[in-house]
């Protein structure tokens, strides 16, 4: 099995190969399966995350329901993140240029969150997600009691992924299949 960081640069090709209308036809299909989900419908505290130009994009489907669902966002604060709840006029481009709430937000507990849903550069098919190897989700995922979604996009979900003993896995991947 390849290294993480030839697995990273391969995913990174295939997912700049995409078309923009590829893109857009496999989110719409990623954000209505999200949609469709009985633990979508029953959660009122909903972790997402801003996206990366080159991640299933997030900004529509927050604000889309923003009014209707408490959207907590993470806040990179040094090698954790701190979770804040989503205020479109409390925001600013921090870590890595990322959409984040402003610092001076309350935290939110992590045991709040009906569900998460948490990126990834790769995910297999149990689950497991290669992320950016900063280990930001890895060590946010145990403080973690519900259900947690990882969403990709096709080329994103392989059938195996390497691995090492602080690798988090996610409840469910969400692809557009």
């Amino acid at each position: 099995m390849m290294d993480k960081k030839q697995l990273r640069k391969e995913i990174a090709a295939k997912k700049a190969a995409l078309t923009p209308a590829a893109r857009l036809a496999e989110e719409a299909a990623i954000w209505a399966a999200v949609e469709s989900l009985d633990g979508f419908a029953k959660a009122s505290a909903v972790l997402l995350y801003c996206s990366l130009p080159d991640e299933v994009s997030t900004g529509d489907f927050i604000r889309k329901w923003h009014h209707q669902k408490r959207i907590i966002l993470p806040l990179v604060s040094g090698d954790t993140l701190l979770l804040k709840e989503y205020v479109p006029e409390r925001t600013h481009p921090g870590y890595k240029s990322i959409i984040e709430p402003d610092e001076d937000l309350p935290d939110i507990d992590p045991a709040v969150i009906d569900l998460a849903i948490i990126p990834g550069v790769a995910f297999d098919r149990k689950g497991l997600r290669l992320g950016r190897g900063k280990g930001f989700y890895d060590r946010l995922l145990p403080a973690l009691a519900c259900p947690t979604l990882g969403v990709a996009y096709r080329c994103q979900l392989l059938e195996a992924l390497p691995s090492d003993p602080w690798d988090r896995k996610v409840s469910l991947v969400i692809t557009a299949d």
